[in-house]
């Protein structure tokens, strides 16, 4: 089965196709998730941008893979605590 998107933004002429994850422990499923939300926020047309939420332990520094993942990422990849700001400052004209 294919994956859907968690959710979808449109902000001026620009959509924002999104996955939504809380990870809380090391290994497993949790990898799992991040890498299906960091494929997410790999998408890149013309008209549309990907982009992960990511909150919990993905953000706190250790040696889990899903820490070094996110350092070495170079998408769109925030907490959902900031995606209000996110929103204002891509809405700026």
């Amino acid at each position: 089965m294919k994956r859907r998107p968690d959710f979808i933004l449109k902000i001026r002429q620009k959509y924002y196709i999104g996955e939504a994850k809380f990870l809380t422990h090391y290994g497993g499923s949790q990898n799992n998730q991040f890498d299906g939300a960091i494929e997410t926020a790999k998408i890149e047309t013309r008209n549309a941008k990907g982009i992960a939420l990511l909150d919990g332990i993905v953000w706190f520094e250790s040696k889990a893979y899903i820490h070094r993942k996110i350092i070495e990422f170079n998408g769109l990849a925030l907490s959902a605590l900031l995606l209000r700001d996110f929103i204002k400052e891509k809405s700026k004209p």
